[in-house]
């Protein structure tokens, strides 16, 4: 039975369930920077998990399209809680303050082939 329920359609239809509800939280942020272009992408991809089983291909093909379309126009970024920047205390450190790292297993002598 549970097997029946969760079989591959529909975990990818939960799935553009959530991508509808990203879409539409981001058409409702009015601060996000470019709310139409991101919301369309996010849409888009929702339709493409949520109906790619009955979609015909050339249907889906072009969705990916315009979702290439759209991020390549430069119209889909994050939103302005999503870049919030870190605390000036946490970037305060430098490389040389990190402990040392391990040498990677093919950089050492001992692996190298001899000849």
């Amino acid at each position: 039975m549970i097997a029946a329920i969760f079989n591959l359609e529909t975990v990818y239809a939960l799935t553009g369930l959530v991508l509808f509800l990203f879409a539409g939280l981001t058409f409702a942020d009015r601060r996000h920077p470019c709310r139409y272009g991101s919301g369309f992408f996010w849409l888009i991809l929702g339709t493409i998990f949520a109906f790619g089983s009955i979609l015909p291909h050339v249907v889906t093909g072009l969705l990916v399209l315009a979702m290439v379309a759209i991020d390549g126009a430069g119209r889909v970024k994050p939103g302005v809680a999503e870049r919030a920047e870190a605390p000036p205390d946490t970037l305060s450190g430098s490389a040389s303050d990190l402990p040392p790292r391990p040498p990677a297993p093919w950089a050492t002598e001992s692996s190298s082939p001899s000849s």
